[in-house]
């Protein structure tokens, strides 16, 4: 694989870890937790709810 290669694949497993971490830590730290936590479901699963 190319250097190109490998410098694409890190930028989306650091963009995928990014955004994991960023939602973790919004539903375990924000005060709101009970707003955000349905949303996120909504979003995820637009079918079920």
């Amino acid at each position: 694989m190319t250097r190109l290669g490998i410098a694409i694949l890190a930028l989306i497993f650091g963009a995928t870890a990014a955004l994991a971490a960023f939602i973790t830590y919004t539903i375990l730290w924000d005060s709101s937790t009970s707003l955000i936590l349905p949303e996120l479901v909504r979003s995820i699963n637009p079918i079920i709810s």
